[in-house]
């Protein structure tokens, strides 16, 4: 089953908002506020490492999101986050983060959470290919069937043998 990405990292949010407590983030004249969950270094850098693994297990897929301008906020994303990591390491453990650092990096792990998202929901090859196999074997008939269930097990026998 694929993971639920955006459910979570709310449960990161509401975790480090029950834990650390919330900063009002002001935006600016004729902008609502903001509220983020405050971050210690320590937590900050647990929510950047979980992020940062997510998206190099899932590199090679990146390229299948057909929107392109979401795969760029992804990489954006990742490397935001990857600089933010030296700089709550360099924080102590406990000390809260100042409030534009916290709001950057939860924003940054809705950038890579959102398009994380987008990768679940788009088939892979593999998927289109038995999607295909399925909807040909319901067309064909049943004498038929068994000649084309070997066929195709041939085709896809050699497709693995092939990719590994």
């Amino acid at each position: 089953m694929a993971t639920d990405y955006p459910a979570l990292r709310s449960e990161q949010f509401s975790n480090a908002a029950a834990t650390l407590g919330l900063t009002n983030v002001n935006r600016g004249k004729g902008q609502e506020n903001l509220f983020w969950p405050n971050l210690t270094g320590a937590f900050a850098v647990k929510v950047i490492d979980y992020w940062i693994a997510e998206s190099s297990r899932v590199q090679g897929h990146v390229a299948s999101i057909p929107d392109s301008a979401i795969r760029t906020q992804w990489m954006r994303a990742v490397e935001i986050l990857r600089s933010q990591r030296g700089l709550a390491l360099q924080a102590a453990p406990h000390q809260l983060l100042p409030a534009a650092q916290a709001a950057l990096i939860w924003t940054s792990v809705d950038g890579v959470a959102l398009p994380l998202r987008a990768l679940n929901d788009t088939p892979t090859k593999w998927q289109f290919f038995a999607e295909s196999v399925e909807e040909a074997v319901r067309e064909v008939g049943a004498g038929t069937r068994n000649v084309l269930y070997i066929v195709l097990a041939a085709l896809a026998l050699v497709l693995v043998v092939k990719a590994s």
